[in-house]
């Protein structure tokens, strides 16, 4: 068998210490995002060992280090994001839906939006209900133009600060790129198959937990960046659609639920009327029986 050098111990040695580290820092990382993000101050990976002390690898350069470098500086400013949403129930002339209707999806192009549904129902007296999305820094201008559209009845405006979601997702994916990189780092530095196993399994957890921050990153920065509006409009005499009203696979459970309960219900309720009908026709079943004349018993 042959003896390992001294280098290739150190070098395991190093690696593994690194490692060791770099797990550390990720089992933080979750909790301290909102924390170390909050003052806009610099957020730092643990300590690295002191020159000499146990786990320094050959140079004097301790594992962790470059993590330290990757994570120090203050973290970049965010400014408010809020979550626009509003909707609208407008009544319009008689014979006017078709135009006001068409007009909706010609506001969200003028401000930069587009139509993200639309229904209409009815012959004669005519409805609808159009969603939007509009650019938030548009959201006022185009809610003022849909007001135009006729008189308006009901109105609902709401808006989410998430702002804390933002810092909280920044800071933390901040801290796993830092131990990307360390990773990345400690791939290549890998001398044997072990090590290089090792490492890249740790390496595929961070990047995918690097996928999903950035998944949610993105979804809030499609519902600040576009703001949603939802428009009923109506004719008079018109039912008016309720937005949001369409098939769905909630609504359709919900429906096969209650024909199920429809269905027991209609099987109790008949045979509330069979079985006292059965009693009863089993009762003159055997009273016939009982008046019927017995044969004679043979001599």
């Amino acid at each position: 068998m042959l003896a390992r050098t001294g280098t290739g111990t150190r070098s395991a040695r190093g690696i593994f210490v690194a490692l060791l580290l770099v797990i550390g820092v990720a089992a933080a990382a979750c909790g301290s995002g909102a924390g170390g993000s909050a003052g806009g101050g610099a957020v730092r990976g643990p300590a690295s060992p002191a020159p000499g002390e146990p786990g320094e690898p050959a140079g004097g350069e301790a594992p962790g280090r470059d993590l330290d470098v990757a994570l120090a500086g203050p973290l970049p400013a965010i400014g408010a994001r809020i979550v626009k949403t509003a909707s609208l129930a407008v009544e319009v002339e008689q014979g006017a839906f078709s135009d006001r209707f068409e007009r909706v999806s010609l506001i969200a192009g003028r401000f930069g939006g587009y139509v993200s549904s639309s229904s209409v129902s009815g012959t004669e007296e005519r409805g609808g209900t159009i969603v939007i999305r509009v650019p938030a820094v548009s959201f006022e201008r185009a809610l003022a133009d849909l007001r135009r559209l006729g008189e308006v009845t009901e109105e609902e405006i709401s808006g989410e600060d998430v702002t804390d979601q933002f810092v909280d997702l920044e800071a933390r994916l901040r801290n796993w790129r830092a131990q990307e990189a360390v990773l990345l780092d400690l791939m290549e530095r890998a001398r044997t198959i072990r090590d290089t196993i090792t490492v890249q399994n740790q390496l595929q957890q961070v990047q995918l937990t690097i996928e999903e921050i950035q998944g949610q990153l993105r979804l809030l920065d499609d519902r600040t960046s576009l703001s949603t509006i939802s428009i009923v409009l109506t004719e008079p005499g018109a039912a008016v659609p309720k937005p949001g009203e369409g098939p769905s696979i909630g609504r359709a459970w919900r429906d096969a639920l209650d024909g199920f309960l429809a269905v027991i219900a209609a099987v109790i309720v008949g045979l509330g009327y069979a079985v006292p009908l059965a009693l009863m026709a089993l009762l003159v079943w055997v009273v016939v029986r009982r008046q019927r004349p017995r044969p004679a018993a043979a001599g």
